[in-house]
């Protein structure tokens, strides 16, 4: 019997590559945080080190330079993969369960993070109750949110963020504080500190994804 060769249409590639589905569930649940050791270094190095000794003017400015350049690196992705997925490797500060994002995701998280940051910082500085606790998993964007106009609204949001908080904020000093889950208790102004070297996180994550889908 002569050799049977497969038909020309199947593609061996696309049968080894795992599915979206199988890549996320690799990955740890979201809301597991980031691991022990980083978690340590944020409550005892990071927190008292940098965020309780970083002025309201200093994070004002941290955030706008990094948001400007998240801003030029989402303008850097050809329209046609801002919702590619990409699985970047481990990265300080990002969870487990978000590597496997596109740029609009990234986009849409800053954004869904940003406001709810926006939120407590205000309340913090106002005296105002705050009837919640913090949790990682539900802050993470949903794949129905993988779409290019997330863009447009974190420019939005971002561009106009100090402004806002200028406007609305009462005593900025406040002792006040929220439960981080991974750092303990803080400030409205370790909060917003907070946020910028967040949107730093994610900048590095953009420039992952970009690399990988070869812009880079």
């Amino acid at each position: 019997m002569g050799r049977v060769y497969p038909p020309p249409e199947l593609n061996y590639a696309s049968i080894m590559k795992p599915s979206d589905d199988e890549i996320q569930a690799s990955l740890e649940p979201p809301g597991a945080g980031v691991p022990f050791l980083d978690r340590i270094l944020g409550r005892f190095l990071l927190k008292p080190l940098v965020l309780r000794r970083t002025s309201w003017s200093e994070s004002e400015r941290r955030f706008c330079k990094a948001h400007e350049k998240v801003k030029q690196e989402l303008a850097l992705f050809a329209p046609e993969t801002l919702t590619t997925r990409i699985l970047v490797p481990p990265q300080k500060g990002l969870e487990d369960s978000s590597r496997y994002w596109s740029g609009a995701m990234c986009a849409r998280h800053l954004t869904i993070v940003g406001r709810e940051v926006e939120g407590l910082v205000v309340k913090l500085t106002r005296g105002e109750s705050i009837r919640k606790v913090a949790d990682t998993a539900r802050l993470k964007p949903e794949l129905s949110q993988n779409d290019p106009t997330s863009i447009e609204e974190y420019r939005v949001f971002g561009d106009t963020l100090f402004q806002r908080l200028d406007q609305t904020l009462g005593d900025r000093n406040a002792r006040a504080t929220f439960q981080h889950p991974w750092f303990g208790p803080m400030t409205a102004k370790e909060w917003a500190s907070l946020y910028s070297i967040h949107t730093y996180v994610h900048l590095e994550q953009l420039r992952a994804i970009r690399k990988a889908l070869g812009y880079g």
